[in-house]
């Protein structure tokens, strides 16, 4: 079996039998991973952003993480999180442009209480770790299995916003094919590393629902809806910030009328 389109300048086909599974196109992958029933309801127009914050930040939070583990950046969390976060400067003023995190990567910014690896940061900035996290695949690579599944993975989600940030409202039909090889290939790679932490009880590659949604991003959202990037909701949630603070001003027995006021005032003066 091979992955296509997911190495940038390099042949777009690789050998994938390393996926652990073959499957004759994006359906049968989604039963693989998902069961038969593959019901789940598909994502409307804001999939793409819960993707940043679901698919995106388990995939950048476990690559983080292992890679505090190997020991390189020193043998406590305190230790580690300062060696990221000098690391991760660095990677900033290489690659000028990119949207920042706020403040500073702390071990609950990498990993949820319960102890899962997951990166928490706002969509847009996560959005543009991607690639930092694909550098930090490439540059701990042993060769090992695992590390070439983290790789594949880390790869196939630049790709993915390679090819959004690429193409216009309306995906070309290269776009299209690729974008649904991805979807199908990413998750086929994910589900194979969450099941080796499984098998091993560690706690790593959580595999989400949101993981599911991305699928359907992928095979149907893109497919008949046209570009992701041109459905991004960040303008409605920074808008529902600044209603809050208004909000927070108001009356509660006049709030709805006084708010939206006042933000039509703000907004048109």
């Amino acid at each position: 079996m091979c992955c296509t389109h997911w190495i940038k300048d390099e042949p777009c086909i690789l050998d994938c039998s390393f996926l652990g599974a073959t499957f004759p196109d994006s359906n049968t992958a989604l039963e693989l991973v998902f069961g038969a029933d593959c019901s789940m309801p598909k994502p409307g127009r804001d999939g793409n952003l819960k993707m940043h914050v679901g698919v995106t930040s388990h995939v950048l939070g476990n690559i983080i993480f292992e890679t505090m583990q190997l020991g390189q950046w020193g043998n406590t969390f305190a230790e580690q999180m300062k060696q990221v976060n000098l690391d991760l400067n660095l990677w900033y003023r290489q690659n000028v442009g990119h949207h920042k995190i706020q403040g500073k990567l702390t071990i609950d910014r990498i990993r949820t209480k319960s102890g899962w690896p997951k990166l928490h940061a706002k969509a847009a900035s996560t959005r543009h770790l991607a690639e930092y996290g694909c550098s930090l695949a490439v540059r701990f690579n042993s060769g090992s299995l695992h590390d070439q599944r983290r790789l594949a993975i880390a790869k196939l989600l630049c790709k993915f916003y390679e090819i959004i940030a690429a193409e216009g409202m309306f995906l070309s039909r290269k776009a299209k094919s690729e974008i649904k090889t991805i979807g199908a290939d990413l998750v086929v790679l994910y589900n194979a590393l969450s099941t080796e932490a499984a098998e091993q009880e560690k706690k790593g590659w959580k595999f989400a629902p949101k993981f599911h949604l991305f699928v359907h991003l992928c095979e149907i959202q893109a497919q008949y809806l046209g570009n992701p990037r041109f459905f991004w909701t960040y303008a409605d949630e920074d808008l529902v910030g600044h209603l809050v603070e208004v909000a927070e001003s108001c009356h509660p027995s006049t709030v709805a009328e006084t708010a939206m006021f006042k933000h039509l005032l703000l907004h048109f003066e």
